[in-house]
């Protein structure tokens, strides 16, 4: 049958059998800039075929596999309220649908024959990126299957034999807050110490050869935008129906094409998925990819890998170590954790000043710096989506750190089993950089994951000279334009404002997080970070399908534990 010309005139190969799905699927879509709450409406839309329809996103390449995908499970992150209200439709596909991260089932993969598309790079290839941008795409050269071979299908679709054959390994599951609830009836549980010692200790040693050694050649190309992705030569026979699979999708893919994650089923390019082995939970999958590459991109920036804490001596000063000596700081509130669990109305088992006497010098060092000590953190948002998982990190980096936490009492329990060795709750003092510069001793580096600018402005208190400030960027008090743009100058502002003390600044490196062009191979590091058990996720809660407004609404209070999941309507397979 011969193809019309504004088809895809391409030659394509089908590896898998034809795919048994409803013409249409449900989405959740928005036409309007604003919040969730406002312009957020569930829709049923076409399902996706392959090959992708033209035109094709300028970050995807023209020989390039695709993947038709059924999404369980949708992880919700800020970035995307971000874009529902200051993205205008002149720049982006004016019905889109929002949502970076999804887990789910390949249900077909289709790429470009090789020959084809080496010659499609021409002539012919500048032809056929000229075709119609509204075309639809082109018809299988098979003729669809019959009732029973499509009901077959569906059944077979759900199993991927290869993962069936393969031998059982320890469950990877996220430590859950709470089960798929609605609004009315919501409730948190307390967290699950689901994090065992044995699964952190095996995967000490796998995480210290990945993390210490890092691929210098790939951070300087992807700083300069030319990372080259590691599915260079993947195609679509390395797929097979029943794959389980997690995707991140960029902006430069999402804006123009208006794909998203709260969609059903959904069509994506290849170069965006991982597999999840059969071990992973895809509710952990679906929602760690984003969250796992910025903090594992801060703990590389940061130069903590190469640190060595004996060149870097730390002398306690003469008000840090008399506020510990009698359990007390300058402010004269107590900071053990009982007490600062008290104040939240918890109950508190210990009783001890936030640093002890007993430890303080072998913390900061003795003299010059002759004395073994950690590598001093100070973790800000440790219990949010990013931090809980840098918090993961960098306790398994093959080193001593000791990590000061800042996140509410009620967290005190769930970053303590992560690995903090202290908590700081913000709640109780309203000057926290004073708080943390007299009542610890100085830190090496100060990680924000939620970019609170008061926080680095004082951090001349309380980080060392030496220190390094790495923030995600700076927290805009609301979602509107001119607080953005207020908190992007901010940001610049401090990476490119003299240190000087004396000409306004800190006298501390600040550098900023962007994850904008991340490579598969990010992907991967972040999924083999979960497959091995060097972090767990953990998922704050977990929405039903119809109230994704509500979970963008409890996302966007920014006091979320972990992640916010959205369960895909099970209706839109």
């Amino acid at each position: 049958m011969s193809t019309p010309q504004h088809h895809i005139a391409l030659p394509w190969v089908p590896t898998l059998p034809n795919a048994a799905h409803s013409a249409r699927t449900h989405a959740w879509q928005y036409q309007f800039r604003g919040l969730p709450s406002t312009v957020l409406n569930e829709t049923v839309v076409p399902t996706p075929m392959l090959p992708p329809p033209l035109p094709l996103a300028q970050a995807v390449g023209i020989n390039e596999p695709w993947l038709l995908i059924s999404v369980e499970y949708a992880g919700l992150n800020p970035g995307s309220i971000f874009q529902m209200t200051l993205v205008p439709p002149a720049m982006r596909q004016r019905e889109a649908v929002p949502e970076m991260e999804f887990a789910g089932e390949v249900l077909d993969a289709w790429s470009p024959d090789a020959n084809a598309a080496k010659a499609a790079k021409g002539a012919a290839g500048a032809e056929w990126m000229k075709k119609a941008p509204d075309a639809p795409p082109s018809p299988r050269p098979y003729p669809p299957s019959t009732a029973a071979e499509a009901k077959a299908a569906a059944m077979a679709a759900r199993v991927n034999p290869a993962q069936a054959d393969a031998e059982p390994l320890e469950s990877i599951e996220p430590i859950d807050l709470s089960e798929a609830v609605n609004p009315p009836q919501r409730e948190r549980a307390g967290s699950k110490s689901s994090s065992s010692s044995s699964s952190s200790s095996s995967s000490d040693e796998e995480g210290k050869d990945k993390s210490d050694q890092p691929d210098k050649k790939k951070d300087k190309k992807n700083k300069k935008g030319k990372a080259k992705h590691a599915d260079k030569t993947d195609t679509a026979s390395e797929w097979k129906r029943g794959d389980r699979v997690a995707g991140m999708l960029p902006a430069d893919f999402c804006l123009p094409t208006g794909v998203g994650a709260l969609q059903a089923i959904i069509a994506v390019p290849a170069k965006y998925c991982v597999r999840v082995p059969a071990h992973v939970d895809l509710k952990s999958a679906s929602c760690v990819m984003l969250a796992g590459m910025t903090a594992d991109a801060m703990l590389r920036q940061s130069g903590i890998l190469d640190f060595d804490p004996a060149a870097h001596p730390l002398e306690p000063t003469t008000t840090t170590a008399a506020a510990h000596k009698n359990g007390t700081p300058a402010s004269g509130k107590k900071t053990g954790t009982a007490e600062l669990a008290q104040e939240e109305g918890g109950g508190g088992e210990e009783t001890q000043p936030l640093l002890a006497e007993s430890n303080l010098m072998n913390l900061v060092g003795e003299g010059n710096g002759s004395a073994t000590r950690p590598v001093r953190v100070l973790l800000n948002a440790a219990s949010g989506g990013i931090g809980h998982l840098l918090l993961q990190l960098l306790k398994t980096l093959g080193k001593p750190v000791h990590v000061t936490a800042i996140t509410s009492a009620k967290n005190f329990d769930l970053v303590r089993n992560l690995g903090a060795d202290e908590m700081v709750d913000y709640t109780i003092y309203p000057a926290l950089a004073s708080h943390l510069g007299d009542a610890c001793a100085p830190f090496d580096f100060a990680f924000d994951c939620l970019g609170v600018q008061a926080l680095y402005t004082g951090c001349g208190k309380y980080l060392a000279p030496h220190g390094v400030y790495e923030s995600v960027g700076v927290r805009p008090p609301s979602f509107w334009v001119l607080d953005f743009v207020r908190a992007v100058i901010k940001m610049k502002a401090n990476e490119y404002l003299p240190q000087s003390t004396w000409l306004g600044g800190t006298g501390r490196v600040y550098k900023g997080v962007s994850m904008m062009k991340p490579s598969r191979q990010d992907r991967q590091t972040v999924m083999d970070y979960l497959a091995s058990g060097r972090i767990r996720v953990v998922v704050d809660s977990t929405w039903e399908w119809e109230h994704a407004r509500a979970a963008y609404e409890h996302l966007g209070q920014g006091h979320a534990a972990g992640k916010v999941v959205v369960k895909v309507d099970p209706k839109a397979y």
